[in-house]
């Protein structure tokens, strides 16, 4: 019985003692007079951009876009959030989009092929754990509780 405590407990020790993943997972949304957009993105522990995904002005995300010159990097949780690179995507429109820092507070999204730029917000925020994580949780402690009122249970009964 000591022997498998003692394995559970190292074994706890191990999994806690792991390193933590290298990618963060945030929700972006641009707000502007005329292009809008939300959805999440993946960065590595340097802050590139890995992933995106979402809608924009009303088309779903696809990717990262193939433009070279946006170095498609963030800076989370210090602002500006972009430099003036910015984030590059593709939409399944057609369109590729870039957003990137104009001025400190504000940011600007323009199709490649479009002349204009276009004043808005961009801002970035780490989600909210799922309904289904909070359940899971409650369900595992729920599990351990069981597990020690039967362990006791039977320890009082053989003594």
């Amino acid at each position: 019985m000591r022997m498998q405590l003692l394995a559970a407990g190292c074994l706890a020790a191990a999994l806690t003692a792991s390193a933590p993943a290298g990618a963060t997972l945030l929700d972006w949304s641009y707000a502007g007079a005329s292009y809008s957009g939300s959805g999440t993105l993946t960065a590595d522990s340097s802050g590139d951009v890995t992933a995106i995904t979402g809608t924009f002005n009303g088309a779903i995300v696809t990717g990262l876009g193939s433009w070279g010159q946006p170095s498609n990097t963030i800076s989370y949780p210090n602002q500006p959030y972009l430099d003036g690179n910015g984030l590059s995507f593709d939409t399944n429109d057609g369109n590729a989009w870039n957003i990137y820092n104009f001025l400190p507070s504000y940011y600007t999204a323009s199709p490649y092929s479009g002349p204009s730029d276009y004043f808005g917000s961009f801002t970035l925020a780490a989600p909210a754990p799922e309904l289904s994580t909070w359940a899971m949780l409650g369900l595992g402690f729920a599990g351990l509780a069981f597990a020690g009122h039967r362990s006791r249970r039977s320890a009082t009964q053989t003594a």
